[in-house]
């Protein structure tokens, strides 16, 4: 992961070549980014890819015919196929659409979320079929056991050991929970795609580390 001055750096440098009238090239990779209010991903649903990224996103595959381009104009899809990373208004509205079915993907805009750098976007989701869902089975185990899960993460835990290191360097040489935690945030919120999952999972270590001081502490009185 880059540091905060490398990524600075980075990004200054991109934006005095922008502002030459040039714009970055990146390789096609079959996925929709949309960024203007409209715009439309429309096809069969295919399958969904779990954990498939570094940030453990969701990724949704539709068919493609051709027609769905970026915002530079050149076909986002390739071999007939496109896809679209989830979200978490996205991640609940797909849940409920079963493969095979033909789906239409609206892009609403961006809601800004106070105090964090980037804003949560918004989709609208037409389908034909729909998937009926009981209240006994809306929770499921997998749900019960998404806080156990957190704390045994191996990325969030090496992200810790990263804040703890930043920290050193800045001078603090003995920082609290409270303090990593606001620097891991800090971290994966400076990123272009921040990973709410991974800063969950960083807490969720974090206050679990309190309870046991805490304990400890109660136990050596």
């Amino acid at each position: 992961m880059l540091s905060k001055v490398q990524r600075e750096k980075i990004r200054s440098i991109k934006q005095g070549y922008e502002q030459k009238g040039m714009k970055e090239v990146k390789a096609r990779d079959g996925v929709w980014r949309p960024k203007n209010i409209g715009e439309v991903l429309e096809g069969e649903y295919l399958e969904r890819e779990e954990d498939a990224d570094s940030y453990h996103r969701n990724k949704y595959h539709f068919t493609d015919n051709g027609m769905l381009k970026d915002s530079n104009g050149r076909p986002v899809g390739i071999d007939g196929r496109v896809a679209v990373f989830g979200s978490i208004t996205l991640d609940e509205r797909m849940s409920k659409i079963p493969i095979g079915a033909n789906v239409a993907i609206i892009f609403c805009g961006e809601k800004v979320n106070p105090g964090f750098k980037n804003p949560t976007k918004l989709f609208t989701v037409m389908s034909n079929q729909e998937i009926e869902i009981t209240p006994e089975e809306s929770i499921t185990e997998e749900d019960k056991t998404a806080q156990i899960i957190g704390v045994d993460d191996p990325q969030a835990r090496e992200l810790i050991k990263d804040c703890i290191t930043y920290l050193k360097d800045e001078g603090n040489h003995n920082p609290t929970e409270e303090e990593i935690a606001e620097y891991a945030k800090k971290l994966i919120y400076d990123s272009d795609e921040p990973n709410r999952e991974l800063l969950t999972n960083v807490q969720l270590i974090l206050a679990e580390k309190v309870k046991k001081k805490k304990a400890e502490e109660e136990g050596g009185k």
